[in-house]
């Protein structure tokens, strides 16, 4: 025992001797208090993460990619951070945010202070010291094919777009007012820049649309850029495709300095029509002699464009589009709607009313295309089911005059609805089972087709039920919704008559006969819930469940009685009371008329006597007794241990 103390004391002497020992300097802790973490926020659209990465360095030349939330930033050292597309991909500026306490919240696509030039290039964005937290927010990144998939060639072309004299352009689709300007009628803002036009080689991948013509001297980001290509003939020309939008016309064209005749006449309207593709319209400018003005082994193409918006009394062309994807429409996803996708449906073009120039058709897809899916008719152009590269939707366009009528088939997945159906002030005509026909007005435009979730609901107008429910078996249905209808069931005298008959053979009183049916609903997109397509079901192959709040019961035993298909059997369907829920529930499979039914209760057992109770006194004190001699031999061992 006393060594035991002796060692104790030694112990104690040790600790003692260290606590009184001089502090050393933390030097780990040194170098993290002199160190600043900087939280960096960063998210992506849809899945562009698949294509590109964010990428950090500590001195400016070694890049590695962002893995972690947060970096630890030591004195003399500069936090870089950019972007990096994957080979074959590109940053798309239309949306990203940067945002810091120093520059504040920055839109990289109109961006003037330089962060989207830097985070885009080589050498990365500087942020700023003392700086603890940056946010890159919806970062795009997209495979590089201008949209357009032609083939990869072995030729190099730099196209270099120019603006022709004047440096001006006419664009209604940029927001930002300078001044105004009219040439030959049209009447539109300066810009500091125009989307005008993209510009592909043999049929080559296209550029992206390219910023051209400035006011000031700003600098625009897109103003050349390189393509590959594939010669043809013997290499000596090349054919140049210019792509615009819709609303532009393009009225002079020159290409390295040789002035081009525009291919089509822009006051026809069948040429117009025609050169219609992709949302767009594609000029093609054929046997343009190869360049012979070469830089970094690239051909150069200067290509001088000029552009200006059509007017109101020139487009008669209506381009409409339709999107079936999910994932943009869906406000669990996205957190809004999206008027430029339909989600969660089946889409099925069925015809086009149009009138060709000479008299009015009305003619189905399956004419205007043949089994080849190739077009049958000039004045129609389609381009279906095309996948978007970017996101997998589905995408479909149809381009064709205005005032025209297209017939479409919207059929929503189980659970969803059409709520809402719009096309601005487009007219709109409703026909068969999610069959919508609106007529085509000018310009670019999307369907406005609300789908949303939709439940499986009831409609109550009796007096007996105060509210009813529905549950089907999985795969019942694959469309639309289950609508449950219960009401007073209207029957004759003859039929009330055999439902009592039923009722007393099986020891029910009957309160009241009920028409219980379900459809299968689709909305007509007009706002109201009421105004449906209802498609009746009789009978169920897998039964559904059914819930009903009765009036005046609340646990008694209630069946229901079935009156199979209305005709001469009936079926009883016992209910179970849901005490929680306040309803009686039971299984059905087919659906007419019900009477709700009580069982009554008849107590035919007499009254046991004291005497009946007689031979099991002598059992429960024999049950007792034994009892007690268990808890005994417990309690003994309990007190022995």
């Amino acid at each position: 025992m006393k060594r035991g103390k002796k060692i104790v004391s030694i112990l104690m002497c040790m600790l003692l001797s260290i606590c009184m020992m001089p502090a050393k300097p933390d030097l780990v802790k040194a170098a993290y208090e002199s160190a600043t973490d900087v939280r960096i926020n960063v998210s992506y659209k849809e899945d562009s993460a698949n294509y590109g990465k964010v990428q950090y360095s500590l001195n400016g030349t070694d890049f590695t990619d962002l893995t972690t939330a947060t970096v630890s930033v030591a004195i003399g050292q500069d936090l870089y951070l950019k972007l990096v597309p994957n080979d074959g991909c590109r940053v798309d500026l239309t949306a990203i945010h940067y945002q810091d306490a120093s520059v504040g919240d920055v839109e990289l696509a109109t961006d003037s202070t330089g962060v989207a030039g830097a985070l885009t290039g080589q050498n990365g964005y500087k942020v700023t010291d003392n700086v603890t937290e940056v946010t890159i927010r919806d970062i795009e990144f997209k495979q590089d094919n201008g949209g357009h998939n032609g083939p990869q060639g072995s030729n190099h072309a730099l196209i270099r777009l120019t603006g022709p004299t004047g440096d001006w352009a006419v664009n209604p689709m940029v927001r930002d007012d300078y001044d105004t300007v009219s040439e030959n009628g049209a009447t539109g803002s300066y810009a500091r820049y125009a989307y005008t036009v993209s510009v592909s080689v043999n049929d080559s991948q296209r550029t992206r649309a390219m910023n051209q013509y400035r006011k000031n001297s700003d600098l625009t980001e897109y103003e050349e850029q390189t393509v590959e290509y594939n010669p043809n003939g013997d290499g000596s020309t090349v054919a140049i495709n210019l792509f615009t939008n819709w609303g532009n016309r393009i009225e002079a064209i020159k290409i390295n300095g040789t002035p081009y005749q525009v291919p089509i006449d822009f006051d026809n309207r069948n040429q117009w029509l025609n050169a219609f593709t992709d949302q767009g319209i594609n000029l093609v400018i054929p046997n343009v002699p190869v360049s012979n003005t070469i830089e970094n082994g690239n051909e150069v193409y200067e290509v001088e464009v000029k552009v200006r918006p059509i007017t109101e009394e020139e487009c008669f062309i209506g381009n409409f589009l339709w999107t079936n994807d999910s994932k943009h429409f869906d406000p669990e996803i996205t957190g809004v709607y999206d008027d430029q996708y339909i989600g969660h449906s089946r889409l099925e073009l069925l015809s086009v009313t149009f009138n060709d120039g000479r008299e009015t058709r009305t003619m189905s897809i399956d004419q205007l295309i043949d089994e080849n899916g190739h077009e049958t008719y000039p004045f129609v152009h389609f381009q279906l089911d095309r996948e978007n590269f970017e996101t997998g939707a589905k995408m479909s366009e149809m381009v064709i005059p205005e005032g025209s009528w297209v017939t479409m088939k919207i059929e929503p997945e189980y659970g969803y609805q059409v709520k809402s159906f719009e096309l601005g002030s487009q007219s709109i005509r409703i026909g068969e089972t999610s069959v919508f026909s609106f007529q085509i007005g000018k310009g670019n435009f999307h369907i406005g087709a609300h789908v949303e979730k939709q439940s499986d609901d009831t409609k109550v107008e009796t007096e007996a039920v105060k509210e009813a429910g529905i549950q089907l078996a999985e795969g019942t249905l694959d469309a639309g919704s289950a609508r449950l209808y219960v009401e007073d069931a209207d029957v004759s005298d003859e039929k009330a008559a055999e439902f009592d008959e039923y009722a007393e053979e099986n020891g029910y009183a009957i309160s009241a006969i009920l028409d219980i049916n379900m459809s299968q609903v689709f909305f007509k997109g007009t706002g109201n819930s009421d105004d449906v397509w209802a498609n009746p079901m009789e009978e169920l192959e897998t039964p559904a469940q059914i819930g009903l709040e009765l009036e005046g019961y609340h646990g008694e035993m209630i069946s229901l009685l079935h009156n199979i298909h209305d005709g001469d059997e009936y079926e009883e369907i016992p209910l179970t009371y849901d005490e929680e829920l306040d309803m009686y529930v039971g299984e059905v499979s087919g659906f007419s008329n019900f009477a709700i039914a009580e069982k009554e209760v008849t107590n035919s057992n007499p009254a046991p006597k004291t005497g009946d109770h007689a031979p099991i006194v002598p059992a429960l004190l024999l049950f007792a007794f034994g009892l007690g001699l268990e808890t005994y031999a417990v309690l003994r061992k309990m007190n022995q241990a």
